[in-house]
């Protein structure tokens, strides 16, 4: 058998996707999931981390030369701009896009800054029941705009005690943010035969 790979950036999934911002890696207990091929890992997930990863050695199939042509990955970019998981596929294309230009480093780099934020919104502001949201919306939105909604309401934020209350303003604000850059922050679930 074969030993297993681990990746170096396991918050950055080998197809692109955004696996640091999934509600799943936030989760405590034996569901979480580490990241992608991350110490810890089970086995391996899909065809594209196999190949990626334990084959090629490589974090992401954006450094792949060999990424023309190649079916799987065609699958998953036109599956990015239909329907979603437990993730938004949106970012996908951009993500490879980032990891063509800057490389790899500074793309884990990035993500990770999000995921620091990320947990700062969860540890202070998760009504229990607003997880995925916020998964969801650092993940399709810019990170400064984010940051800036939540220094702006910050005063705010910090004279309420519950946190009920500070979700809900996050909510809002979010939204709102969402709306002007033409986002809904709901996840795009696979439309069944005969549904429009």
């Amino acid at each position: 058998m074969a030993e297993k790979i681990i990746k170096c950036f396991p918050t950055i999934g080998a197809c692109g996707l955004d696996c640091g911002l999934c509600p799943r890696h936030h989760t405590d207990g034996i569901s979480r999931c580490p990241g992608c091929a991350a110490a810890g890992f089970g086995s391996w997930g899909c065809g594209l981390q196999k190949c990626c990863v334990q084959e090629h050695h490589l974090e992401c199939c954006a450094e792949c030369p060999d990424t023309d042509g190649c079916l799987p990955l065609e699958r998953l970019v036109k599956q990015s701009a239909k329907a979603d998981s437990f993730i938004s596929y949106l970012p996908v294309p951009a993500n490879h896009q980032i990891i063509h230009d800057l490389g790899i480093t500074e793309a884990a780099r990035r993500q990770d800054a999000r995921v620091t934020f990320l947990d700062g919104l969860l540890k202070t502001h998760n009504d229990g029941r607003s997880k995925g949201f916020y998964c969801l919306a650092v993940q399709l939105l810019p990170l400064e705009e984010l940051q800036s909604e939540v220094n702006r309401l910050s005063a705010v934020l910090s004279a309420m005690s519950e946190v009920k209350e500070r979700a809900v303003l996050l909510r809002q604000a979010f939204n709102e943010l969402a709306v002007r850059k033409g986002l809904t922050l709901k996840l795009r679930r696979h439309k069944k035969e005969g549904e429009s």
